[in-house]
């Protein structure tokens, strides 16, 4: 009995979309030199917690996903394995979240306490910044599909077929 290629194609691909998202997260950086104020101002994800955490899950998820690949079909780890796409899930979903909402916030500013929208000031680096989270979106969606076919194969609701 041989893997589904479905399965082998939906984490291959969960996987190399979390690790582009997360490459693509690590690189984010523009130094810009403000001649008005005679300063320079540069923007890195280092400077957001919340860019630094989904950079970390998607190396993390990435790897996961990529050793699962490795799993033999009839192994106990199954069990396993839905519990740790639950939890990533959880994880990817809850670093994203964060992680966009940061963005509206470099992309908009908070005028009521005076903050400016810096992304006027750093297009390269939110350009970089939204087209990681929107990588790690389809990411997310693609483990979620797994953590679904996952929770079919271990628990088998309609017991279609023997065990």
């Amino acid at each position: 009995m041989a893997k589904p290629k479905h399965t082998i194609i939906l984490r291959g691909s969960t996987s190399l979309l979390l690790l582009i998202a997360a490459i693509v997260m690590l690189v984010s950086y523009q130094k810009v030199d403000l001649m008005s104020i005679g300063t320079e101002f540069i923007a890195i994800y280092k400077d957001w917690d919340s860019f630094t955490a989904s950079m970390i899950v998607g190396f993390i998820g990435s790897i996961y996903n990529f050793s699962v690949l490795f799993l033999p079909v009839g192994s106990m780890l199954w069990r396993l394995v839905l519990v740790v796409d639950m939890i990533l899930s959880m994880l990817i979903g809850g670093s994203l979240s964060a992680a966009w909402q940061t963005f509206a916030l470099i992309k908009n500013g908070a005028h009521h306490v005076g903050w400016f929208p810096i992304c006027k000031v750093v297009p390269h680096f939110c350009s970089s910044v939204v087209g990681s989270l929107t990588v790690a979106s389809i990411g997310l969606t693609l483990n979620l599909v797994l953590l679904l076919w996952s929770l079919h194969i271990v628990l088998n609701p309609l017991l279609l077929e023997e065990p």
